[in-house]
């Protein structure tokens, strides 16, 4: 693969994870253990509530360059022929592309908030939506330098698509979780998960397989 021109964003990356790690020590540990530890999750939403703190903002900036720069890496394994035409423009729509949905997530999660009364489930899940963010750009960061640095891309591809599917699931889990905690109505929490994440998904794998 050629890689010369993702040794920028990599040192750009490192230099943010650095920063944060240093400047808000212990930050990094508690949004990793957040994914599977309720009790964290649940204190970083309380401290989340009234402002969110530049070290989010900064976690989430690298989640959005890890999975661009990971979606760039897939196509380019997979779609050579696309990525030697569009080499500079694949980033660019990956970056709006994920903006789209991270977006439009939100907003759809807010209606549904609305639809079926439930401020402080949404309001609780959002934050918690973007913990597993963070934490997906943490973790899908290491995984791209391996990806293009290593003999055997492929296997640390499939790495990514496995983090990404365990950090989806553990999600679910927990808006399960919260939903439980509640005590809300069965059906409402079963119409509330297809609206915020089974549709949306349903709708992007057809998108997908139509491209």
């Amino acid at each position: 693969m050629n890689t010369d021109w993702l040794i920028i964003p990599f040192i750009i990356i490192l230099a943010l994870i650095a920063y944060v790690k240093y400047k808000y020590a212990g930050y990094i540990r508690r949004i990793l253990l957040s994914t599977i530890n309720n009790v964290i999750a649940s204190n970083l939403y309380k401290e989340n509530k009234k402002s969110i703190p530049n070290s989010a903002n900064i976690l989430y900036f690298i989640f959005i360059f890890s999975v661009i720069i990971f979606i760039y890496q897939v196509s380019q394994r997979f779609y050579p022929n696309i990525v030697e035409k569009f080499s500079w423009l694949i980033p660019i729509i990956s970056f709006f592309f994920l903006l789209f949905i991270i977006i439009s997530n939100q907003i759809i999660n807010i209606i549904s908030e609305k639809v079926f009364m439930i401020n402080e489930i949404g309001e609780e899940y959002n934050h918690n939506i973007n913990f597993f963010n963070q934490s997906a750009g943490i973790f899908l960061f290491p995984i791209t330098v391996l990806i293009s640095f290593s003999n055997f891309p492929e296997i640390f591809i499939l790495l990514g698509f496995a983090v990404i599917s365990i950090l989806y699931i553990l999600k679910i889990f927990r808006l399960l979780k919260i939903n439980f905690s509640k005590q809300l109505n069965i059906l409402y929490m079963f119409l509330y998960l297809c609206t915020v994440e089974i549709i949306p998904i349903l709708y992007f794998v057809k998108f997908s397989t139509l491209i």
